[in-house]
This record gives C-alpha cells, sequence and structure tokens, in this order.
C-alpha cells in the first residue's frame, strides 16, 4: 500500500523549492506496476507475498504488461515518474 502518490505538479514542486530546476520529466513503469498490483490481489487471503505467484512470474504476462506500460507511460499515466534535474 502506497502511503502518498504524488504527481507531476506536487514532485516538481518539491524538486524546485530543493532549489533545482527541471530539465526533463519521464514515466518509465514496467511490468511489475500491473502485474504486482494483481499478485497483491490474488495473494490477499493465502499471505504470500506480491513476489510470490503465478502472476508476477508468467514470462508471457511479463511481456505483454511491459508492452501495456508503454502505452500508459506515452499518455503520461504510468506510476513511475522520473525527473532530470540541475542545481
Amino acid at each position: 500500500m502506497h502511503t502518498y502518490s504524488y504527481t507531476v505538479p506536487t514532485i516538481s514542486a518539491i524538486v524546485q523549492r530543493s532549489g533545482f530546476a527541471i530539465d526533463r520529466i519521464y514515466y518509465n513503469s514496467n511490468f511489475v506496476s500491473l502485474l504486482g498490483s494483481l499478485q497483491i490481489y490474488a495473494n490477499r487471503h493465502n499471505g504470500k507475498k506480491s513476489s510470490e505467484g503465478w502472476l508476477i512470474k508468467n514470462p508471457i504476462l511479463m511481456l505483454g504488461a511491459n508492452m501495456m506500460m508503454r502505452v500508459i507511460d506515452s499518455i503520461r499515466q504510468g506510476d513511475a515518474i522520473e525527473i532530470i534535474a540541475r542545481k
């Protein structure tokens, strides 16, 4: 469970308040974003970790989920935001 989800405006404000200038913002999500969430849901009653189970370890699902996350990243909706900044 995430206690806080950053958005581009919130993390940009933090970076800028810290004295940095943002050069580039991009999204870099991967299969773990999607399959990890599904595996957590599948494991909710069996006591297993999110890294344990057939969903998160299936190579075909990994490939499909990676491709799906690239599409989601391209419309700036992915869950991994990366910011390149300089002092």
